[in-house]
């Protein structure tokens, strides 16, 4: 069974495991967090069946493309064994077309019930993009660098407050202590797109608790309808 979804209804389906079959530097580029990455083709392929696609048309492009994938099939279908076990997944590809359609079709030959996105992962950044236009009722924890903003946020977490944590989105601790003790930062794509999931688990009505940031944090940029949006709240 093949449904198709808008980005708001496929990211709904959040607790089904999803799959992104985008080569993989499009993957490292920006994917959709918690997406595991089992490409069609690798980067040298892709780029081969796309100058194959402008130079000679569709159906040779597919010609060549199935050539190229058809020793791999197996693997491919092993992979979508261990990460759906229940036979129910996610797919998105650039922008919805032949990659995740023709894995969709395979798999569901295969007896998978497969949830695919409508314009792949183009139309979810042109959902995040529209989703940071929210209008967020933020609160803006602010003070002085070492004051324990962070601590307090969690703590706010604790008692039941929404709170959004930019600096662990980031991998980043801020202008003093930057990277130390953090996670590769991720690129920028991948940080709006986490921040972007933070949010869609808050409640827009009620308040939302974010620290007072620079425009960046680190290599990362605060998206301007965010950054100090709200009330600041000061502590010493």
């Amino acid at each position: 069974m093949l449904t198709s979804h808008t980005p708001e209804s496929w990211i709904a389906l959040r607790s089904m495991p999803s799959v992104d079959v985008r080569a993989p530097a499009e993957f490292r580029r920006g994917h959709i967090p918690g997406a595991h990455s089992i490409p069609l083709f690798g980067d040298e392929t892709r780029a081969l069946i796309g100058t194959l696609y402008k130079q000679s048309g569709k159906d040779a492009a597919v010609r060549r493309g199935v050539e190229l994938i058809a020793p791999t099939m197996n693997l491919l279908i092993e992979q979508y064994h261990a990460v759906a076990p229940t036979k129910e997944i996610r797919l998105y590809c650039a922008r919805g077309g032949m990659r995740s359609s023709s894995i969709a079709q395979m798999l569901t030959l295969l007896g998978f019930r497969v949830h695919l996105l409508q314009g792949g992962y183009k139309a979810y950044r042109n959902f995040v993009g529209e989703l940071f236009t929210t209008q967020y009722q933020f609160k803006v924890l602010s003070g002085k660098t070492g004051s324990g903003k962070t601590d307090i946020l969690h703590a706010l977490a604790k008692l039941g407050e929404q709170s959004v944590d930019l600096e662990a989105l980031a991998c980043h601790k801020g202008s003093v202590f930057g990277a130390l003790g953090t996670a590769k930062q991720p690129p920028q794509q991948l940080f709006e797109n986490h921040l972007a999931e933070s949010l869609l688990l808050c409640d827009a009505a009620r308040r939302i608790w974010i620290e007072d940031e620079s425009a960046r944090i680190g290599l990362c940029t605060i998206p301007q309808s965010i950054h100090r949006a709200g009330p600041m709240c000061s502590i010493e």
